[in-house]
């Protein structure tokens, strides 16, 4: 299966961002945008695009290293350009990583003004429905 907006369409050859130690997300149409750096590896970055499908419950394209770096209900994925889709956090340490962002958010809001948090707190139980798309 082919995520035609987030990696430039079926039946082209797009290549995933690099620049070294920096995690970078799919911002639409396969346009990246930095998300952090200073990230030493691909589970970093793929930790660190955990928070955004957390805050947003929505698949996350990213990328590192010239990986991309796929994020959605199902996983925590890295691909090859033209390879295959393979886990990069399995499951059990998914939870753990889950439950440390809850924790540092938690914590965030905590340490923010009362009028800058948030109205509702994140639901801390995502939809975890398997999505194993394909890139290709």
């Amino acid at each position: 299966m082919c995520l035609l907006p987030a990696l430039g369409g079926c039946g082209q050859n797009p290549q995933p961002p690099f620049q070294a130690g920096v995690c970078w997300i799919d911002s639409g149409g396969g346009r990246y945008r930095p998300l952090d750096d200073g990230i030493d590896n691909l589970e970093t970055c793929g930790a660190h695009l955990e928070v955004v499908y957390l805050d947003e419950r929505r698949p996350v394209v990213g990328a590192f290293g010239g990986m991309y770096v796929l994020v959605d209900g199902g996983s925590i994925d890295s691909q090859a350009p033209n390879g295959p889709r393979a886990p990069l956090i399995d499951p059990g340490h998914r939870r753990q990583v889950d439950a440390d962002i809850r924790l540092l958010q938690q914590a965030q809001t905590r340490d923010m003004p009362r009028d800058m948090q948030r109205e509702t707190a994140p639901d801390p139980s995502p939809d975890r429905s398997p999505d194993r798309s394909q890139v290709r």
